[in-house]
């Protein structure tokens, strides 16, 4: 089997929509300025292909697992790949033959995901990789836990967390790691000890296509960019904030940008009686999300946990103040004051900061600026290129430069 030098097996998430294909657009970036060839694959969900996996319902109907090729945003050359048992995450990445025979055809090999889980297929068979990786396991997922139905919980207890606690462990002293955050780096190593993370690389932002625009800057627009159906997300403390401003401040707006609306979401929408107030436009190409961050007034990120939050960094490198809870990765490049403000997790809580910075322009304008040149000293593009390429190069060192 022919493996070309310059072709790089980047494992990543089946996304189209939040930060790992940023994270993901980025690493293709370097890749290709360098002369690299990245080529992806992935676990394909269940959910979106149900016919790639095999269920426990299926074995004994003699399926087998299969593959998918694509062109990921129409350009990269991409496969995903089914996996035994799908109800069993631990074995979404499990060295099938499809697997390996797909790492054969690479020289070197790449883990760009939320998580570190998708270096499993590397580990297996004793494969150097490099990971970035955004946050733990445990974190990515602990708020989904919470919505399973009482039997998933079951499994997820009994068996899943047992196996995929393990495997992460083993993935981390495996590696050559970076962390997204710092944040993500004491996370990491409390699983794995102190020194499985190589060197934190936070995502840069592009300076160029995020900027800001004052005269585009539309009085009172709050934004939120993110997975509705997330519940790490916790978009339900932001439609609660605004029902708290409905009667003191009724010319707030918000654009809910991400994916479309559940009919869970809009319910609840509509009970607060706030639908005059949101507008959900959907999910936007980086172009759009530009421009559309150019016209807010201030950006909130109201999750549970981040690793990071990279459209925090884009609303920042736009101009744009951010009010965030305290949930990890925000936390780190949030500067009470100066570019936004950090709060406790609760509707009044996140009222009152929202009121704060609407009402006073002069501090508004403050934050503004405060929020773009933080960015400008602390994201370029050029210092993350530096700390990615000399990780690579260390990984595999018949790079060429």
């Amino acid at each position: 089997m022919t493996v070309k030098d310059n072709a790089v097996l980047i494992s990543t998430l089946y996304a189209y929509w939040g930060g790992v294909p940023s994270m993901l657009g980025f690493i293709i970036r370097i890749l290709e300025e360098k002369g690299f060839e990245p080529y992806l694959a992935s676990y394909m969900p269940f959910g979106i292909y149900p016919k790639l996996s095999v269920p426990f319902f299926a074995l004994p109907l003699g399926r087998r697992p299969g593959i998918k090729q694509y062109l990921y945003a129409d350009k990269w050359q991409a496969t995903g790949i089914g996996a035994w048992f799908p109800e069993l995450e631990f074995t979404h990445y499990q060295p099938t033959h499809h697997w390996r025979d797909l790492m054969e055809r690479f020289r070197y090999h790449v883990l760009v995901s939320g998580n570190c889980l998708g270096a499993w297929p590397f580990v297996k068979t004793g494969r150097p990789f490099l990971a970035w990786v955004a946050t733990s396991w445990h974190e990515d997922r602990k708020d989904r836990i919470r919505t399973f139905p009482w039997h998933r919980k079951l499994l997820d207890t009994q068996i899943n967390s047992r196996f995929l606690c393990r495997q992460e462990r083993a993935i981390l002293r495996s590696g050559s790691i970076l962390a997204l955050s710092h944040y993500t780096r004491r996370s990491l190593e409390a699983i794995a000890g102190p020194g499985c993370v190589a060197d934190v690389m936070p995502m840069p932002v592009d300076l160029d296509k995020f900027k800001p625009d004052s005269q585009q800057v539309v009085a009172r627009r709050i934004g939120f960019t993110g997975r509705f159906d997330d519940p790490r997300k916790n978009i339900g403390l932001l439609l609660e904030a605004v029902a708290l401003l409905r009667n003191r401040r009724p010319q707030v707006s918000v654009d809910l940008i991400g994916s479309h609306p559940s009919y869970e979401l809009l319910e609840r929408i509509r009970t607060l009686n706030i639908e005059s107030m949101i507008n959900i436009p959907g999910p936007m190409q980086q172009d759009d999300l530009a421009l559309s961050l150019k016209s807010m007034d201030l950006f909130v990120i109201p999750s549970h946990q981040e690793g990071l939050c990279i459209s925090g960094l884009e609303a920042l490198a736009s101009g744009c103040p951010v009010i965030s809870t305290r949930c990890g990765g925000p936390e780190e490049f949030i500067c009470e004051n100066h570019n936004g403000l950090l709060i406790d997790s609760n509707p009044k809580a996140l009222a009152a900061a929202i009121t704060r910075i609407i009402d006073d322009p002069s501090l508004r304008k403050k934050m503004a600026q405060g929020a773009r040149s933080s960015m400008e000293n602390n994201y370029a593009y050029s210092t993350q290129r530096e700390i990615f390429w000399k990780a690579f190069c260390l990984t595999f060192p018949g790079a060429v430069q």
